[in-house]
């Protein structure tokens, strides 16, 4: 009975890839995310930028806006253009892995406090916008992974299995950013930028696994065939430009 009960939950083969990419960009997404704000208030002594919380929270608003503009405009102009889901997902991920490998860039700035402020809300307008993107496209392309019939089951155990690697993703980013300060090793990638490398790593790995696995077939359901050949098409057209 328990055999039967675990292959009843476990998703079709089809569907491992998909529930595994949100499964990484989930740890990856909230990991970066908890040493971004610890980062930005940290003395620069410690390789940090020094500032205040309200110059932090300022910044998110910021991001927030521009986030909400991507979303209603930017990304529906993108499907408008050609870019199916699966494209979309390919080239955002590794658009988020450069900027999350990136930021501790950001501290060659931080004696010009405009400049530091402006590079900072760019960057991190960039950082939600893909974010974003990555995370609709990957919903998309995991209902496509199944028949409508067993979408609910594989949301569900997608939610349950991705709910432990959020929760993974905070406890081990504050960890790992205490660690950069405080082991006295002053060489990359050991120093402060060792949380944000890592969390590159991961949303690169995240995109090799998704070139690699997750292709044009997912643009439409196994149970609509006739529905897949425009959106394919349309990607196979984007990839000859």
């Amino acid at each position: 009975r328990a055999a039967r009960c675990a292959r009843a939950w476990l998703p079709v083969r089809r569907a491992w890839a998909p529930l595994a990419y949100y499964c990484g960009l989930s740890f990856a997404t909230i990991y970066y995310d908890e040493c971004l704000p610890l980062w930005a208030v940290a003395p620069r002594a410690a390789g940090g930028l020094a500032q205040s919380a309200e110059f932090v929270g300022a910044l998110l608003s910021v991001s927030g806006v521009s986030l909400a503009a991507f979303q209603f405009v930017g990304l529906p102009m993108l499907s408008r253009r050609g870019y199916s889901s699966t494209r979309i997902l390919h080239i955002c991920t590794g658009v988020a892995a450069v900027v999350y490998a990136s930021t501790p860039l950001l501290s060659l700035v931080a004696d010009n406090e405009a400049a530091l402020a402006t590079l900072l809300a760019l960057h991190l307008s960039i950082q939600k916008a893909v974010v974003s993107a990555c995370y609709t496209t990957i919903f998309v392309v995991t209902n496509n992974s199944v028949v409508a019939s067993e979408r609910g089951r594989l949301n569900g155990l997608a939610m349950a299995v991705a709910s432990a690697f959020k929760a993974a993703g905070p406890v081990t980013g504050a960890v790992g950013f205490a660690w950069s300060l405080t082991n006295g090793i002053d060489v990359v990638p050991l120093d402060s930028s060792f949380a944000f490398l890592t969390s590159g790593l991961l949303m690169l790995i995240c995109d090799a696994c998704a070139v690699r696995w997750i292709g044009a077939d997912y643009n439409a359901p196994p149970d609509e065939p006739a529905a897949a050949a425009p959106e394919v098409e349309a990607e196979k057209a984007v990839d000859r430009v």
